[in-house]
């Protein structure tokens, strides 16, 4: 896989819907591998009738240490070549998370449209809102009397014109709760 260090494994793969006339949508994977140092390092890769299309980092262009794919969805949001809307999760650091919503194009590749992060591991993906739009939910800490022990809570992010939007969060709680099914509408501690 060009791009791709030793050690490279894909860790998912999303099947990409056909639009207009195409026959074959082709399909999303995430890739990942460790570097000399033990860090992970991922990449998204955009294949379209066996063929290379776009690759990009998690959260940036370039694949950076750190950063690696969990999931993703695909789904089709509206007409034209930039309707291929996917959200992928990862992990971002040693403890935290994140998701990033991007475009698939067959000339242009993968876009980067907005993307969002906490400082905790857990991250789910979902269409909170049933609307047809893969959103997600992040979990993060109040850091309050640190960041281990603190309280917790849950914030939803959803997928609104290509822009996440945060809709609120629960109310934080040293419980392992688990994530929101629904967007979450409660006040957010920051």
């Amino acid at each position: 896989m060009p791009g791709c260090g030793a050690g490279c494994h894909r860790v998912f793969t999303v099947s990409v819907p056909a639009i207009g006339n195409q026959t074959d949508g082709g399909h999303l994977d995430g890739m990942e591998w460790t570097g000399p140092d033990y860090s992970l390092t991922g990449q998204l890769v955009y294949w379209v009738d066996g063929k290379i299309a776009g690759q990009s980092g998690m959260f940036s262009p370039d694949p950076r240490e750190g950063q690696g794919p969990i999931a993703g969805a695909c789904h089709v949001a509206g007409e034209g070549p930039d309707s291929l809307r996917c959200v992928v999760t990862g992990h971002a650091g040693a403890h935290g998370s994140g998701a990033v919503l991007l475009t698939l194009n067959r000339a242009q590749g993968i876009h980067i449209l907005d993307s969002v992060n906490s400082g905790s591991a857990s991250v789910a993906l979902a269409d909170l809102n049933h609307d047809g739009f893969f959103d997600v939910a992040l979990r993060e800490s109040t850091d309050i009397p640190d960041h281990a022990s603190a309280p917790q809570y849950w914030q939803t992010f959803l997928d609104q014109d290509g822009r996440f939007s945060r809709t609120g969060c629960t109310k934080p709680t040293t419980d392992n709760t688990p994530a929101p099914t629904a967007p979450v509408t409660g006040t957010c501690p920051r």
